[in-house]
């Protein structure tokens, strides 16, 4: 949507979503134009135009992405969100009636970022805060993945397969069933739906302290 195009109950609804009780130009245009915004940004996301005049997965993540906008803090509304928009992504396919070719039944892998967790001027403690939770499938481990890894003095033990979930990278930790990984290479897997990417895990033996 333009910012010009912005029906007028979306707008008094962002408004009210907002606690905004007044009315002046300026903030109206601001509004508006922090929506346009956001549904060129979630339009990306769903490949197409979306139903934002409904209740539903669309126009909640709309008024959280304004929300965010407006406060400074879009920098973590994916990382923030990444569940509601698989999850929206998801329900549009089901209803272009894609078929689901990649079942995620074998698991579920904590994803986890590392921090410092040490006091202010004392030495530096690693420690890990989760960042994602998400169902895995067991991928088999190929002769070249096994070669690969032996080449680079690398041990890959295991390789999961999970839905795509923005930023997931190779300063990642994951953990399964208690167990820690670092997460060898990251790979996106073409032509299955729902879009996944593969993790090539190598296990830790000096395990990070888990941030609760």
């Amino acid at each position: 949507m333009e910012r010009q195009n912005i029906p007028p109950g979306l707008l008094a609804d962002l408004k009210n979503y907002l606690n905004i009780t007044w009315d002046d130009a300026a903030t109206d245009n601001k509004i508006r134009g922090l929506a346009a915004a956001a549904s060129a940004y979630l339009d990306g996301k769903g490949g197409g135009a979306l139903d934002y005049g409904a209740d539903g997965l669309p126009r909640t993540l709309l008024m959280e992405y304004v929300r965010y906008a407006r406060g400074d803090a879009l920098d973590v509304f994916e990382n923030n969100y990444t569940a509601l928009i698989l999850a929206m992504q998801n329900g549009m396919e089901v209803g272009r009636h894609v078929e689901v070719s990649q079942s995620l039944n074998d698991g579920i892998a904590g994803i986890f970022r590392v921090e410092d967790g040490g006091a202010a001027g004392y030495r530096p403690e690693p420690v890990l805060v989760e960042r994602f939770v998400l169902r895995f499938a067991e991928q088999r481990l190929g002769i070249n993945r096994l070669y690969q890894g032996r080449q680079n003095q690398v041990e890959i033990e295991r390789v999961i397969r999970v839905p795509k979930a923005g930023g997931i990278s190779t300063q990642d930790v994951a953990v399964i069933g208690g167990t820690q990984y670092r997460i060898d290479t990251v790979q996106a897997v073409p032509e299955v739906f729902p879009a996944c990417l593969d993790l090539a895990l190598v296990r830790i033996v000096q395990e990070y302290e888990v941030m609760l």
